[in-house]
């Protein structure tokens, strides 16, 4: 597998966080680009030698962004071969602290959120788990600076636009509406196993 012809920028970053082990420490952080929006993705997709338009592949690419919000609320992961899985994850606000505390809860209650989480795909031949991605597609280099903030943003901004344009606004609305909606079967039931 060939590496990446264009390198990733590295920059140090100095941990200014008076209240951890590591402060005043440098670590190095991705020096981000600006976010490539879902019809700027389509269109890297299509220069790739695509035999489909640009308007072909943004159409998939946004339906991908509503089935795939649809398919997580119902706590169904989606595998993308080779890339990896996305799933639910729930965020609890107070943890229970027996199975007895279950009986009778309310999981709107109990569960503060629900995460979208991504799991990048490990299988050997496709493996882009983070030291296998570094080895086998990225070329590094100092980007010479020190970053101002964390990984995208500059002095606590966002930096670049939104990934997927709408799409990304909707995957928060429904990870808001799901977190909202009654669950359809207990947390102890075993039925979809």
């Amino acid at each position: 597998m060939a590496k990446n012809s264009i390198a990733m920028g590295i920059n140090v970053r100095k941990n200014k966080n008076s209240k951890s082990l590591a402060f005043g420490k440098y670590y190095p952080e991705v020096d981000t680009k600006p976010t490539l929006t879902l019809k700027g993705f389509a269109q890297h997709l299509v220069d790739h030698g695509s035999i489909y338009g640009v308007d072909i592949v943004e159409g998939v690419l946004k339906k991908i962004t509503q089935c795939l919000p649809e398919l997580l609320s119902q706590g169904v992961p989606v595998q993308l071969e080779p890339l990896g899985t996305f799933y639910p994850s729930a965020k609890v606000k107070d943890p229970l602290t027996s199975l007895a505390d279950f009986e009778g809860a309310d999981p709107n209650d109990v569960v503060k959120g629900i995460h979208i989480r991504f799991l990048p795909y490990g299988v050997e031949d496709e493996n882009i788990t983070s030291r296998r991605f570094k080895e086998d597609y990225c070329t590094l280099q100092w980007a010479g600076g020190e970053a101002r903030g964390r990984a995208g943003r500059q002095d606590g901004q966002r930096t670049g636009q939104d990934p997927l344009g709408n799409g990304h606004r909707r995957l928060q609305e429904v990870a808001g509406r799901v977190a909202r909606m009654r669950f359809a079967h207990t947390l102890i039931d075993n039925s979809y196993t």
